[in-house]
């Protein structure tokens, strides 16, 4: 059986292998996310704003700040139950254009306690 340190290593191995930007939000306050290589491409690689909002959404042709209670991941880790959104608009700079993303966010359990969310997402 793999020790620990091992585990870590080949969890770690697979994770960035993924090609889909995937990104692991720790339930414990203060816990930095863990992104796939595919994630920090796609939003850089300070990730903590991904806990706030730094999305928008469009809704009868005016673009708003998408609100961080309606997050996937967010719904996820509060509800304890997978949640889905394909109304994702990111634009990390002014000068880029927005790019719109589905996400995907399923809750990880140890027991009965969510301690994680695991988050994908898909340019569409």
């Amino acid at each position: 059986m793999a020790s620990s340190k091992q585990d870590i290593s080949l969890y770690s191995k697979i994770f960035n292998v993924l090609p889909a930007p995937a990104i692991v939000f720790f339930r414990k306050r203060g816990a930095k996310p863990m992104a796939n290589d595919a994630a920090r491409q796609l939003f850089g690689t300070q990730l903590m704003p991904l806990v706030r909002s730094q999305f928008f959404r469009e809704q009868s042709d005016v673009t708003r700040k998408y609100p961080a209670s309606e997050l996937p991941w967010i719904l996820a880790l509060a509800k304890g139950v997978g949640a889905v959104r394909d109304d994702l608009f990111l634009q990390r700079k002014e000068s880029e254009a927005p790019k719109r993303l589905k996400a995907f966010a399923m809750p990880i359990f140890e027991g009965k306690n969510i301690i994680a969310v695991v988050a994908t997402f898909q340019e569409i």
